[in-house]
């Protein structure tokens, strides 16, 4: 039956999503989304607007990606050495994500050891300022470049004015 096919993701995904959201909160104390401020939410971390959309998202994959999932996957089971290449992907992606985890964890540490207060407005708006800077050098280089080609391609010009 599609309808609890789809119930049944809805439930999965926002039980994902709410776990996702708890760890994130006790490990690394922090909220990358907040739903409190929506209608029928639950701690903050999964509400019944986002579950909704996550059952739109599963029909989206149950109509159209998972054939060809599916599909791919009948030809990887044909063709095993590809299956090992998948299999490495997945690896390594599984390692860089614990790495990048203990990465984030290491410099929480950190920030909290030295009681360090990262103010990331000023730091976008200094690399900002610097990016304005090296458009403006750049400009000023290809303005001088064009009138070094201009006179050696037409040096007449620069005499007639």
């Amino acid at each position: 039956n599609i309808i609890f096919i789809f119930v049944i993701a809805v439930f999965l995904l926002s039980i994902l999503e709410y776990i996702t959201g708890y760890i994130l909160l006790k490990l690394f104390n922090m909220r990358l989304w907040d739903y409190s401020n929506e209608k029928f939410n639950y701690k903050g971390f999964i509400c019944l607007k986002f579950s909704l959309f996550w059952m739109l998202i599963s029909a989206v994959y149950y109509f159209l990606i998972h054939p060809e999932v599916q599909e791919s996957i009948e030809w990887l089971s044909r063709n095993l050495i590809f299956s090992f290449v998948v299999g490495a992907i997945i690896g390594v992606y599984v390692v860089d994500i614990i790495y990048s985890a203990n990465v984030v964890g290491k410099i929480k540490k950190l920030v909290n050891d030295k009681k360090l207060v990262i103010k990331l407005e000023e730091i976008k708006e200094k690399f900002s300022r610097e990016k304005q800077k090296s458009e403006a050098k750049a400009a000023f280089f290809a303005f001088m470049l064009r009138e070094n080609i201009e006179n050696i391609i037409h040096p007449s010009k620069k005499e007639e004015k």
